[in-house]
């Protein structure tokens, strides 16, 4: 079965937005009567072969409750839509650090066995909650579920522009991927099973973060950057050579003033 909630719902979008959509795919869970179910927001689409090929590519589908793919984004820039580009899910990693890096897709890259989901409490329609496909993606987790990979990205993201709230105001999005990744890692913290390298992703996802509320507010972001200054990483793609050398020398304020000039 396919859900097709009517409102637009972007991954980490507008509380309003978020809600409403959120209802509609619930009513969609509880009313669906198939054993998986894959979800399609309104402007987005799927290549004809998007749920047969992730049920092939994942093998043994029955020994799976999420099945995920990479999607395909699709740009538009003055009513023209740009190539396709696919958004990488690094598979070399484990499912953990994916969704640290907030590589693991958006609603319409996954295919969902209805129980699974029930069982998770389905969708969270509480309108705060801003980054409600990785919050599903937690709670899957720490129930337990089975998640398998499927590389062909046949789902399509579309993004008409980059002036909607989710893109032009990124403050309540990052508190709210802020505390999913910090609960990530309390609740691996307390399993024995946080590594190295999840302090390192999670460091630089930190740091990816602070430069782009820097985008917004530099003030704003440097409160942010230093209350997590313990963990932040110097590396990855937020993090170039020069950046790190003026990071190390002047602090994060004085990197982003450089930056900011250099651009």
């Amino acid at each position: 079965m396919t859900a097709r909630p009517t409102a637009r719902s972007k991954s980490c979008g507008n509380s309003a937005g978020r809600s409403a959509s959120n209802r509609a795919r619930n009513l969609l869970l509880k009313a669906a009567r198939g054993e998986w179910i894959q979800y399609l927001d309104a402007d987005d689409y799927l290549r004809m072969e998007k749920v047969e090929r992730q049920f092939a590519e994942a093998g043994a589908p029955e020994q799976a409750d999420v099945i995920y793919s990479p999607i395909l984004l699709e740009k538009w820039k003055e009513g023209h839509p740009l190539p396709l580009a696919p958004e990488p899910i690094d598979s070399g990693s484990d499912i953990y650090t994916q969704l640290l890096r907030w590589q693991l897709p958006q609603t319409s890259g996954a295919l969902w066995r209805k129980k699974a989901l029930e069982a998770i409490g389905g969708w969270d329609e509480d309108p705060t909650q801003l980054c409600d496909e990785h919050d599903c993606y937690f709670r899957a987790l720490k129930a337990g579920c089975r998640f398998v990979f499927a590389p062909t990205p046949n789902a399509v993201y579309r993004i008409w522009s980059e002036e909607t709230r989710s893109h032009s105001n990124q403050r309540p999005v990052i508190f709210s991927r802020t505390a999913l990744c910090e609960a990530l890692r309390d609740w691996l913290q307390g399993r024995g099973a946080w590594t190295a390298g999840h302090d390192a992703v999670l460091g630089q996802s930190f740091l990816e973060m602070a430069r782009k509320l820097a985008s917004e507010n530099l003030a704003f972001a440097a409160r942010y950057h230093a209350a997590r200054k313990g963990d932040i990483r110097l590396s990855g793609p937020s993090a170039p050579q020069t950046y790190q050398f003026v990071y190390r020398a002047l602090g994060f304020r004085a990197a982003e003033l450089v930056a900011r000039a250099l651009r």
